[in-house]
């Protein structure tokens, strides 16, 4: 998928966005102006205010506290890791209530939050992806996500009561805990189960913009969704 060309199709709007950016990170203080140059010239796919842009742009002309939205999403992103929501002040387009239209890109943006979590997850038990980052990390961190939570399902009892007493007790970096942990999710194709549930959240989320008109936004949501779906990195 190429981002770029996707940004292209709304160079004005993202010319914003980073301008609105870069102005919004500027500081009195030398050290947090290296700092956050830091983070805007490393920054990574920007994919959520891309989706806000997007979406609004589905439903007409972006304004400037869509801007402004897309900015603060991604600000959020960066400082905390939460998930942005897509917000639009016009209460009507072309004549036509948008309470459905604001109803389905909610139903959008939880179904592909979800995803990206579990997109996210299966990386963490699928070190050949190369992702960049270091695999076996949540179940370091003692976080029980899904692929491990789907194949502790499927698992025996003695084999889901011995390993949560080994997470409960394990060491910090215990990398045996590791190789057990994904013996299990290998064992009971825990990241085949966690697919499928991401590709039904991504086929929900795919579902809920069936009722915007069509257009090149539309079809990069739609894109971008199924990239989400997908196993590349």
């Amino acid at each position: 998928m190429n981002i770029k060309a996707i940004q292209s199709d709304i160079k004005t709007e993202w010319t914003q966005f980073e301008e609105l950016m870069r102005e919004t990170l500027r500081s009195d203080y030398d050290l947090l102006n290296q700092i956050n140059s830091h983070l805007f010239d490393n920054k990574g796919k920007q994919i959520r205010p891309l989706l806000g842009l997007l979406a609004a742009k589905c439903c007409g002309p972006i304004n400037s506290f869509t801007i402004s939205c897309a900015v603060v999403s991604e600000m959020l992103h960066t400082a905390s890791l939460l998930h942005d929501d897509v917000a639009d002040q016009a209460p009507q387009r072309r004549g036509a209530q948008t309470e459905k239209i604001l109803e389905d890109m909610e139903s959008y943006a939880y179904n592909l939050g979800l995803a990206f979590q579990i997109r996210d997850d299966i990386f963490d038990y699928t070190p050949q992806l190369n992702t960049g980052k270091p695999y076996g990390a949540d179940i370091k961190e003692k976080k029980l996500t899904l692929p491990l939570i789907l194949a502790l399902k499927s698992a025996t009892i003695e084999e889901r009561e011995s390993l949560l007493r080994d997470i409960r007790f394990a060491e910090a970096e215990d990398e045996h805990l590791v190789e057990r942990t994904f013996a299990i999710v290998e064992k009971y194709s825990g990241n085949a189960s966690a697919q499928k549930a991401l590709n039904e959240h991504c086929r929900k989320a795919e579902e809920s913009l069936s009722g915007l008109k069509e257009s090149i936004y539309k079809n990069h949501l739609i894109e971008l969704t199924r990239f989400v779906g997908s196993r590349e990195s």
